[in-house]
């Protein structure tokens, strides 16, 4: 699981990102695989994982999220959408585990949010998160802009500006 994702929360806005590189080891598949899917009007995944689970496991999310939207004529909120697909990655686990790690972004009454789901069914919400390479890349960006007026300090993938 090398896919980068990154994802981050503003006052009015969340903004995910991620890689279009599909590979394999050494060898590129694609490199216009859209691995961002939309849920609903107001919710985005953003995933990283093995092509065939990230495939699966998404639809299989968005397809229920609409059955349940047609059932109840009601679309779950960001927090719901997640704890549900938290559920349903713990489920999978037990049986035939989904190797995904997933980033729920959404905009509803509460404002925006963003939660961080592992392959293992943890669930956080974080106002930040970048993962694997992608994580170097905004380093040097943030080392390019702030390298002459401040000191900049990594700790276990966490960074700080310190005057």
């Amino acid at each position: 699981m090398g896919d980068s994702i990154f994802g981050l929360v503003g006052k009015d806005y969340v903004l995910l990102v991620a890689d279009a590189v599909q590979a394999r080891s050494i060898v590129v598949l694609t490199e216009f695989e859209d691995k961002i899917l939309p849920l609903d009007s107001h919710k985005l995944f953003a995933m990283s994982g093995e092509h065939g689970d990230r495939i699966q496991f998404s639809q299989y999310i968005q397809k229920n999220m609409a059955l349940y939207y047609y059932r109840n004529n009601l679309q779950l909120t960001t927090n719901a959408a997640a704890n549900f697909t938290r559920r349903q990655l713990a489920d999978a686990l037990r049986q035939n585990p989904y190797q995904v790690n997933v980033l729920l972004g959404g905009f509803d009454k509460e404002g925006p949010s963003l939660y961080f789901l592992d392959y293992l069914a943890a669930m956080h919400k974080v106002c930040y998160i970048m993962n694997y390479y992608i994580f170097w890349a905004i380093i040097e960006c943030l080392l390019i802009k702030f390298c002459y007026c401040k000191t900049f300090l990594i700790f276990r993938h966490k960074f700080y500006f310190k005057k």
